[in-house]
């Protein structure tokens, strides 16, 4: 982060994933609307910072793994010899023009759809 203001780099944003989860930021989405950053890592968790707060940390962390378990291609993957990504890893993300609706890209193949107030997914769409 760069305060341009300030003309200083201020304290990097930190996603600790819950549960001792390892792996780095995947993917990443900024909010056209809103001061909200999203970040995806690979162990399958969802991370949003407000880039006004003063705090680095998340104000809130999704486990989206659990959300797309039992969908499709994420169970077959796990005993994928050809891999070694996880299928609840996320790959790509995505906020609509209102900054409300996030859609997660997993390696495999689940799509969930989020409204950022509510912490389950609308709807999980197979890809």
């Amino acid at each position: 982060r760069f305060d341009l203001e300030g003309g200083k780099f201020l304290e990097p944003l930190v996603t600790s994933t819950k549960g001792g989860g390892a792996g780095g930021v995947n993917c990443a989405a900024v909010s056209p609307t809103h001061d909200l950053v999203t970040a995806g890592d690979a162990s399958g968790f969802l991370h949003c910072f407000d880039t006004r707060a003063a705090t680095t940390s998340p104000f809130q962390t999704v486990n989206i793994a659990s959300h797309t378990a039992n969908y499709g291609f994420h169970e077959a993957a796990t005993n994928n010899t050809y891999t070694t990504r996880s299928p609840h890893e996320l790959t790509a993300l995505s906020l609509d023009q209102s900054g409300l609706y996030l859609a997660a890209g997993t390696h495999g193949g689940c799509v969930p759809l989020y409204d950022l107030r509510r912490r389950e997914p609308l709807m999980v769409k197979e890809h």
